[in-house]
């Protein structure tokens, strides 16, 4: 048995392989491994919804899609009014430093924190050994109702 292992300060994709090469997406998966990633954090992206993001700093040519919260909404409000006169220095505080301030300190208003929309399909928070025998009964169920029919 292995044991990953995963750090949230880390910024590498990470893939998991099964037996069968499929590739699964680790923007949803990473919640699903046993990690050092804060459980108030994992209750955010579940309890969020694919509706819940918003694509910041577009007039910089460096867009992003972040989970909203407060700080979010006052960024998009100052990318608005500046519109292209916006320069990085204008949104510093609301994007930059906000990792440590969320996952060690847990504060979730901090800023700007990176999260796709895959998000509002996360509805759960299970065991690695639960989402492989999720995934192996579901297997399961879709041969055994294709081979019925024949």
């Amino acid at each position: 048995m292995y044991t990953l292992k995963a750090s949230p300060c880390e910024l590498k994709t990470i893939k998991l392989f099964l037996e069968n090469k499929n590739p699964l997406d680790l923007t949803d998966l990473k919640i699903k491994i046993q990690s050092d990633i804060p459980e108030f954090v994992k209750e955010a992206i579940v309890n969020a919804t694919e509706l819940d993001t918003r694509l910041i700093m577009r007039s910089l040519t460096n867009t992003e899609r972040v989970l909203n919260n407060g700080a979010v909404e006052r960024l998009m409000e100052k990318e608005k009014a500046l519109g292209d006169k916006l320069r990085f220095e204008d949104i510093v505080d609301e994007v930059a430093g906000v990792y440590p301030k969320i996952m060690h300190e847990g504060t979730m208003e901090a800023g700007a924190w990176s999260c796709g929309m895959v998000a509002g399909l996360v509805n759960d928070i299970p065991t690695v050994d639960g989402l492989i025998s999720k995934i192996m009964k579901d297997a399961e169920d879709i041969i055994q109702s294709r081979l019925s029919k024949f």
